[in-house]
């Protein structure tokens, strides 16, 4: 089956393009985690929202569906989610790195 009849049938089936219509690169580069956005979580692995940008942009093809963090953390992943517009569904099984208001 091609990519672009999963994507008629399933809906999925390949990496969504970059806005300017360019496709991902083997390598997204990243910045370190700014100061301001550490401030905001108490995780030891805290990414960068303009790398986790790129991350949840590109798995849902037609700009559609819902995204699963199984290993949520501090929900940086699924708060880029929420502004990029996607729903969310994040799981973490340690309390102290959630933060919910």
């Amino acid at each position: 089956m091609t990519v672009s009849e999963c994507l008629r049938q399933f809906q999925t089936g390949g990496l969504r393009r970059k806005p300017d219509g360019n496709p991902f690169e083997d390598v997204i580069e990243s910045e370190r985690t700014p100061r301001k956005e550490r401030m905001l979580a108490n995780h030891p692995s805290l990414k960068p929202q303009s790398f986790l940008r790129q991350l949840v942009y590109a798995p849902l093809p037609l700009g559609e569906g819902i995204l699963l963090d199984p290993f949520m953390g501090s929900s940086s992943t699924i708060a880029t989610a929420g502004v990029v517009g996607y729903s969310t569904l994040g799981i973490e099984k340690n309390p102290g790195y959630y933060y919910s208001k």
